[in-house]
Formats: structure tokens, sequence, C-alpha cells
């Protein structure tokens, strides 16, 4: 008999096996960067008292994205899956989520339809090495406290979602993109964030934070298909898109800025 409940402290370093390899994640890790938190909410489906998969939801305010739902291969094609996600939907709006939002494998996509989840855009994931030697543009300079007020602004703007909780957790070791000639805020750049959050309110401080990322060793990006800039960028260096993967949304239509997105965070929080 399968039970879905909230993982245990000490459960959490036995989930190292659960995601797929291509998923390249460390989920204890992640794990317990987020638990305890109110805005984490993390589950495993047990089965005769062991694990057979898992998944997470992040709540923010009327938002919520669920995520690393994944199950063992030995438990696949049991409902588990489909178990999990609705169990995770339930709580969701449990919490007054009007819209619940993911990032689908190709694999999941017709199950998270049939629960209701509609396809909205596709994220392309690139890999590649750039051809073009980087030097840090003067307008990139690190976070500072008095930037605080105008990043939680920006993200809201961008991402369309009341996460501050969340999201400040990132900013002690981000970066920003100033304007020319003002201290105004035209792009964010947060390194440990996932794969390394990118937004920006116009184009030019968009690819100079990519650029600045991959100075720092990065060798891939994950963008929305709306952002053409940021694929002409990519291909003109070399870059091949190698997979795709919708973004699916439940409940009310979220406004949101996708060609500002210039590198996603990640799968499981945007």
């Amino acid at each position: 008999m399968m039970k879905i409940r909230e993982i245990q402290t000490v459960e959490i370093p036995h989930l190292k096996k659960i995601p797929p390899e291509e998923w390249n994640i460390d989920l204890p890790q992640l794990i317990a960067f987020h638990f305890g938190y109110q805005y984490y909410y993390p589950v495993i489906a047990e089965i005769d008292g062991g694990i057979a998969g898992f998944g997470n939801a992040l709540v923010n305010g009327k938002i919520g994205w669920l995520g690393n739902i994944s199950v063992l291969p030995e438990f696949r094609k049991q409902g588990i899956g489909y178990a999990l996600t609705m169990h995770l939907v339930e709580y969701c709006k449990s919490k007054g989520c009007t819209t619940q939002i993911l990032s689908s494998s190709e694999m999941g996509v017709s199950m998270y339809k049939r629960i209701g989840f509609q396809p909205e855009t596709n994220y392309l994931f690139f890999k590649g090495e750039p051809k073009t030697w980087y030097t840090i543009h003067a307008n990139i300079r690190r976070i500072v406290q008095d930037d605080i007020p105008y990043l939680a602004g920006l993200d809201l703007e961008i991402s369309g979602e009341e996460r501050f909780p969340f999201i400040e957790r990132f900013f002690s070791t981000g970066w920003v993109f100033t304007a020319d000639f003002s201290p105004e805020i035209r792009g964010l750049y947060l390194p440990d964030m996932g794969n390394g959050l990118i937004f920006a309110r116009d184009e030019k401080a968009g690819i100079e934070l990519m650029r600045f990322r991959w100075s720092k060793g990065k060798k891939n990006a994950v963008i929305p298909s709306d952002n053409k800039a940021a694929q002409i960028v990519l291909q003109s260096e070399g870059f091949l898109q190698y997979r795709e993967a919708p973004r699916m949304v439940l409940g009310e239509e979220v406004y949101w800025k996708p060609q500002s997105v210039f590198n996603r965070g990640t799968g499981y929080c945007g």
C-alpha cells in the first residue's frame, strides 16, 4: 500500500538515487537547503516502509511550483508519479494557490495534461563554450543591501510571483547590471539559484550578464523560447540546443515576462 507524506530529516540522505542521472542534481543537498522554510513542502511516496518516489512544492503567495517529481525505476508505471502530483496540487490549493506551474520532462507531459496542466511556453537547453573572450562590463557589480527593495520589485515584475522570502536567500552572492548614467538596476544574476538565474529589463543587461556567467566557467544555458535575443547570442557563440521542456500551467494565467529571462534558475521554481 502506498502512502504519501512529508519527508523526515533523517530520510533526506537516502534520496540521492531518486532523480534520473540526466537531471544532474544533488537532491539531498537541494532539500536540505530549503527544508524547514515555510514556502517549501517536500513529500515522499512510501511503499512497504521504503521510499519509492519524491516530489516537492514551493508556495509563493497565490502561485505554487511543483518540481523534482521522480519515481525509482522499479516502481514506475504504477501511478506513483500521478499520485505525487495530485497530492502536491491539492496541497497548493489548500495554501490558497490559484495557479500552479511546473517544467515537464518529455515523459511527463501526457500525465500532467490529464491533471489539467497546459503548455505555456518551452524552455530551450543549450550547451557549449563561448567563442568570444569576455572582459567584465563596468556596469556589473555585487549586490549591496540598498539594492534589495529594487531587486524584489524586479523579480516580481519579470516572474509575476510574490516570492521574496525564497529569492532573497540568494542575494548575498548575486550581481546586478546598472544603467549607463544612473544607479538604476537593469539586470540581476543569482549564480547560486540553481543553474544561475538571470533577469533583465533590456537586452544589453541580459546579454552582458549571460557573458559574465560564461566567464565564470558555465557551459550551458536554459532560456524561454520567447527570448529571441538570447537565442541569437547563443547561436552566434556556437552553443547548440540539445533539448526543450514545456513550462506548464494549471489554473489562472500568470503575467510574466519570458523575454526578460536570460537564464532559468531551476525547473522547480523558475
